[in-house]
């Protein structure tokens, strides 16, 4: 009888051909371990394990590894605003490829139980910024009213926002001044 191809492959194929190999008395104690007892074999190396939790562990370390076969092909990160900038021929700065501001706050909440539930409330927060003009740190304590102590943190946060990019736009304009004359002779193209 002819056996598939996959058959030959099988943990308990393999064992048998090994048990071949041995006196009668070891074939049968080893047939009688195969009948009652479970074996795992490694995905990635096909390795033999009496126990799944220890071939589950060496799939984990196998130095083998698993070749998956995907139909698109192998993982191509997309390409970043900067290098389509660079495909036109207009070269980008360094310092221009990184956001330069920061802003870090923290907040204080009181909790306390109503029922089954805990209501969180504002108590303080401290902003600080490298913004220029933001750069002094802000700091709020609740006269009782949480709402506005969570508006006057939000609104510091947005002002500081605003003015960076205001300074961002100074920044970027003498790049957006190149890039003008490449948009709009791709838009023409685009419209043909």
């Amino acid at each position: 009888m002819c056996e598939p191809s996959w058959f030959k492959n099988h943990p308990r194929y393999v064992l048998e051909k090994m048990a071949s190999n041995y006196t009668q008395p070891i074939q049968e104690a080893f047939f009688i371990r195969l009948r009652y007892e479970s074996i795992f074999a490694s995905r990635t190396c096909g390795k033999l394990w009496h126990r799944s939790c220890y071939m589950l562990r060496h799939e984990k370390t196998c130095e083998h590894g698993t070749k998956f076969k995907y139909k698109e092909g192998v993982h191509h990160p997309r390409r970043n605003i900067f290098q389509m900038i660079e495909d036109l021929g207009i070269t980008v700065e360094n310092e221009l490829k990184f956001y330069p501001f920061q802003a870090v706050f923290d907040r204080h909440a009181e909790t306390q139980k109503h029922g089954f539930g805990v209501k969180h409330i504002p108590l303080s927060f401290c902003v600080v910024t490298n913004v220029p003009g933001f750069a002094t740190p802000c700091f709020e304590v609740s006269q009782g009213d949480s709402q506005s102590l969570v508006n006057k943190m939000l609104d510091h946060l947005f002002a500081a926002s605003e003015k960076a990019f205001e300074l961002l736009k100074q920044k970027y304009e003498p790049l957006m001044d190149q890039l003008k004359p490449s948009v709009c002779a791709n838009e023409q193209s685009w419209k043909e």
